[in-house]
């Protein structure tokens, strides 16, 4: 009988987690060795499923004694390539047995899970007592607390994102296990010890937000505590048609000049998205507002209303476009695509623009698709929108629909996708995901005196340089 050969550390991180949730198997490898991206994989050493802060210390510890690579990982819905970590060597870290919502405070607004949960339980536990939190719409089935907080540029962009800005406002503190396997807490439990993290930013400084979007690279993150809303209940929307993307833009930059926001979304669709949702091929504006009663939502609704009215928009009545809507209102129901992944493999490329270069930013990375699309005689399905993320800045949305099966157009969309990012990074608008391409495309661009600073962070962190090494460029 033939001996198995297990990766070196095996017998440790069972000793800590336990065999049942450690594995060196090539199929478990594989299966965590691709996002759901165009990018090729990068296959580790094994992965351990830990149960606990105090086991992601031990391992965190092991990794540091052995100078071996922590790949930290959540829900696994990635789509700009999983970190390059060590293959055949690193430790894939699996954060998604720690799921418990740890506590609900309604007196003081707050509530604390553990980074493993995903956002679907997280957001039903708190729906299920009349509160929300703000967390990202999409993926919202797949997407773990942690991920989306190591991966999401502020935070991720929620239901109510286009009135609230970005989700980082409302992140009162984390838990974090360093790469030394120390453990820091953020926020204003950090300096007092106590058990109600309410805010984030007394005590001293600010930490929280050098966790938001850092990829993972300074550390893993355990816990997070969110201040909590009461949820609205009532959500209505509507929709509006405009002849070109100048007159639509009028409308929505009016739009965002309100305060108080009288919206909850904002977001525009090209002719391509039309098309692809089986309507009218226009531009197409959409929004959505939240409320506690129906005067509420009528009043917001008349401003919205009268703001397209004097762009020249006119009242959407397509019955596609109407659903289109309704699902908005949900947010949730289109977290995992629905129809939308019937036309086939899907490439998704985002970056984030301030508003007064909105125009700019759509016209030149939609021009820039289309014209290595032709080049290439790749015939793709198109989707193209922005969402209005506070009132001045916005994302802009690209999914190219393509045929998996067919080398050609996989080669092609992926150096697309690469190009894309590059270009909107020499413009200055960032990717709203920092993931392995994206990370790789923004960090070229940093200024000398940015790299310094981020390359004395890395190191007073992760000395040994363990935790997702490689995924800021050489950092």
């Amino acid at each position: 009988m033939t001996e198995v050969k297990h990766h070196v550390l095996y017998n440790e991180l069972a000793a800590i987690a336990g065999s049942k949730y450690v594995s060196d198997d090539d199929f478990v490898l594989f299966a965590y060795s691709r996002d759901t991206g165009p990018f090729p994989g990068k296959i580790q050493g094994i992965v351990a499923r830990p149960a606990s802060t105090e086991e992601v210390v031990e391992i965190v510890k092991l990794a540091n004694r052995t100078n071996t690579p922590v790949v930290p990982s959540g829900g696994r819905a990635g789509i700009y390539g999983v970190p390059p970590g060590s293959p055949g060597r690193g430790i894939v870290v699996d954060l998604t047995r720690l799921d418990k919502v740890l506590s609900i405070d309604e007196d003081n607004m707050c509530a604390t899970a553990q980074a493993g949960i995903r956002l679907a339980e997280f957001d039903t536990k708190l729906g299920e007592k009349g509160w929300s939190i703000h967390t990202a719409v999409a993926p919202w089935y797949s997407d773990t607390v942690g991920g989306q907080l190591s991966a999401l540029p502020g935070g991720g962009a929620g239901v109510e994102t286009s009135a609230v800005g970005w989700n980082r406002h409302f992140v009162n503190g984390m838990k974090v296990v360093l790469p030394t396997g120390s453990i820091l807490q953020t926020g204003t439990g950090g300096n007092v010890g106590k058990n109600v993290i309410w805010a984030p930013e007394f005590g001293g400084p600010d930490f929280t937000p050098m966790f938001i979007g850092d990829a993972g690279a300074f550390g893993i993150k355990v816990e997070a505590t969110y201040r909590m809303f009461r949820a609205h209940p009532i959500r209505k929307g509507g929709g509006a048609t405009f002849k070109s993307f100048e007159d639509l833009y009028r409308c929505y930059r009016s739009l965002c000049l309100i305060e108080p926001a009288p919206y909850a979304i904002l977001s525009a669709q090209s002719p391509f998205s039309m098309k692809l949702m089986g309507c009218p091929e226009e531009w197409t504006f959409m929004w959505v507002a939240a409320g506690y009663s129906e005067e509420e939502i009528a009043l917001k609704s008349k401003w919205v209303k009268e703001n397209i009215e004097r762009a020249g928009g006119k009242e959407a009545d397509d019955p596609g476009v109407m659903e289109f809507v309704k699902m908005q209102c949900v947010g949730k129901s289109i977290a995992e695509m629905g129809e939308w992944a019937t036309p086939g493999r899907y490439a998704l490329m985002e970056v984030v623009c301030p508003l007064g270069q909105l125009q700019e930013c759509f016209t030149t990375m939609a021009s820039l698709t289309t014209r290595r699309l032709e080049e290439r005689d790749m015939i793709a399905r198109r989707h193209e929108s922005c969402v209005a993320c506070g009132c001045n800045t916005t994302i802009f949305s690209q999914y190219i629909y393509w045929d998996d099966t067919d080398e050609r157009y996989r080669e092609g969309i992926l150096e697309i996708n690469k190009e894309f990012f590059d270009v909107a990074a020499s413009h200055g608008w960032m990717p709203d995901t920092n993931q392995r391409n994206t990370c790789k495309t923004v960090a070229k661009y940093w200024t000398p005196a940015f790299y310094n600073y981020m390359a004395t962070i890395k190191k007073a962190l992760d000395p040994n340089n363990i935790m997702n090494p490689g995924m800021w460029g050489d950092l």
